[in-house]
């Protein structure tokens, strides 16, 4: 998994904002980058980035956090998201420093995870006793049919 940092001048309080009021446009700059997607190529449950097709993970990684994989949360400023936690992610870029502030899951810390290719925001890494991405349901198509073939 490869972890991107904050463009220049964007701070910690920066991602909080993020966080809150949903910046959709987090970072400018189209970013294309090589995702290892391997495990997920001969699959026919690919999770794709809605934006830009970019594959994000598949249904087989959906992971049960507190009882169960899908969640409806609300954030401080009163949006509110239906997200699905899955294992892995190797479609994702995390940016953001790790913070506790907020968090919708007890013990667990969670950074924004943006779509790697194009930078769209879909969910949040989540860290802690087991760590677990949160992909916001609505930012995904899921694939029923193999692409490749």
């Amino acid at each position: 998994m490869q972890k991107t940092i904050l463009p220049a001048g964007i701070a910690r309080e920066n991602a909080i904002i993020w966080y809150f009021f949903d910046s959709r446009s987090a970072i400018s700059t189209r970013k294309e980058r090589e995702t290892d997607i391997s495990a997920h190529k001969n699959r026919n449950d690919k999770i794709l980035c809605r934006s830009c097709h970019n594959p994000i993970t598949s249904k087989s990684m959906a992971t049960d956090i507190d009882g169960r994989s899908s969640h409806v949360r609300i954030n401080p400023a009163g949006l509110s998201y239906s997200f699905t936690c899955y294992r892995e992610a190797p479609g994702c870029a995390i940016v953001g420093k790790a913070t506790g502030d907020y968090s919708w899951f007890q013990g667990y810390q969670w950074q924004i995870a943006l779509c790697g290719l194009c930078g769209e925001h879909i969910g949040w890494y989540f860290s802690g006793a087991v760590p677990f991405y949160g992909l916001i349901g609505d930012r995904l198509l899921f694939e029923e049919n193999d692409l490749n073939g």
